[in-house]
């Protein structure tokens, strides 16, 4: 394995990986820089960010090799004392985020528990052969209930998106800044760049629709990143769990309309940790 040599937040530093190691996994397991999350693992989410010489940049797709003699800056690196505003915007984020997510967790085990005892009473009232009076009322019961469930992880979900705005207009404010100091000493070319990227990102921070695609994105990359006692992501749960419940309600409107037949209801493999 080659050594390459970075800088990174302003300490030169050599490190001995595969050329194709993901930065993101260089600065997490052979610096403990754990600042920079892993979150979709296809530069989208924005948890994986660092600064590129100067340039804001996704880490998880960037290979080592890459990036051999350049200089980079964690969100550790933005300031010594954590007074950056960004690196604030992160630390009460992600403490909010977990609190709520904590409290959706709750919720929706919650729900999920009176769903699975509604389809447990709609499969004893099958292998009973109970009327099919009895059998319609327990497969309602089920409906209802899912319906339920899928409502408030909607709702959960929105909310934790609306947290998360805070955060993606401080990462934006970052890269502005990071790109007004990146101005000293530049060319008439490297400057002109620099301001059209600076145009394009105090577009973005005044775009509502990318600031909540962006905040999205966010709330799905925390599900990596928050685990309970037995390191298990159980956001990655809830966020799987609705999923399922999607297509299920979107079945039973199909059904209601004339469209395709409901089917089996089937039990949940959520379950609280």
């Amino acid at each position: 394995m080659p050594d390459y040599n970075i800088k990174v937040n302003g300490k030169s530093l050599t490190v001995h990986v595969d050329s194709d190691t993901p930065l993101l996994w260089v600065l997490r397991d052979e610096f403990d820089l754990a600042g920079t999350k892993f979150g979709c693992g296809i530069a989208q989410c924005g948890a994986c960010t660092i600064h590129l010489d100067g340039v804001a940049t996704r880490s998880c797709q960037l290979q080592i090799s890459v990036v051999d003699g350049m200089e980079i800056t964690t969100i550790e690196g933005l300031s010594k004392n954590g007074s950056h505003p960004v690196q604030q915007a992160w630390k009460e984020t992600d403490a909010e985020t977990k609190n709520e997510i904590s409290a959706s967790l709750a919720d929706a085990a919650a729900l999920n528990a009176q769903t699975s005892a509604a389809a447990q009473k709609l499969k004893e009232a099958k292998e009973e052969r109970a009327s099919e009076k009895a059998v319609a009322d327990a497969e309602l019961a089920v409906q209802a209930r899912q319906r339920e469930e899928y409502a408030t992880i909607q709702a959960a979900l929105v909310e934790l998106q609306a947290n998360a705005v805070p955060t993606v207009q401080a990462n934006i404010l970052a890269k502005i800044e990071m790109l007004n100091n990146s101005k000293i000493g530049a060319d008439k070319d490297t400057m002109e760049q620099i301001n059209k990227e600076i145009t394009a990102e105090r577009a973005n921070y005044n775009n509502s629709e990318y600031i909540n695609a962006e905040a999205q994105l966010l709330v799905h990359g925390f599900a990596n990143l928050v685990e309970d006692s037995n390191g298990e992501t159980v956001l990655q749960d809830i966020l799987n769990r609705y999923e399922e419940l999607k297509d299920i309600v979107k079945g039973f409107d199909l059904g209601e309309q004339g469209g395709a037949p409901l089917g089996d209801v089937t039990d949940s493999s959520f379950t609280e940790e």
